[in-house]
């Protein structure tokens, strides 16, 4: 017999280990942690390199590209689906109130895993859609790593 009646586990118990599995796959599902707090996971985020050049980059006469790249930085562009306004809050919040700069934890693609860098935030944009329920249409905004 391969089930064992008096070895089920009881109700409770389930529930404390459907619990488990739920933390612990939210954990692990968590896109973006601003400051180590964990934020609603965007709908969409784009991940660019850009190459930041020296002055003396540019084409020479004979039309051949001399690039000198002094640095090159990271910048997330980063869209959230509707929420509502509290949720709203919670992200505005760590993007325009707490100084310049934020510590992210995000998932890049040149390291190929999570890895925590310094960003600063460019402007954020929030659409209202439903007063009545309080909610907005989308939020988003760029990270740019510093």
């Amino acid at each position: 017999m391969l089930y064992n009646e008096n070895r089920a586990l009881k109700e409770p118990d389930q529930l404390i280990l459907v619990w488990f599995f739920l933390a612990l796959w939210s954990d692990l599902m968590s896109f973006l942690k601003i400051n180590g707090v964990k934020v609603k996971t965007p709908k969409s985020c784009t991940w660019s390199l850009q190459d930041l050049s020296s002055d003396d980059s540019g084409r020479t006469l004979d039309g051949i590209m001399h690039k000198d790249i002094v640095a090159q930085k990271r910048k997330l562009v980063c869209k959230w689906a509707a929420m509502t306004w509290q949720e709203c809050s919670v992200i505005a919040n760590f993007m325009k109130n707490k100084g310049v700069e934020v510590s992210l934890t995000y998932p890049d693609i040149m390291a190929g895993n999570y890895i925590t860098k310094v960003f600063y935030t460019g402007d954020m944009s929030v659409p209202y859609f439903d007063w009545s329920r309080e909610l907005v249409e989308s939020a988003s905004c760029d990270f740019i790593e510093i």
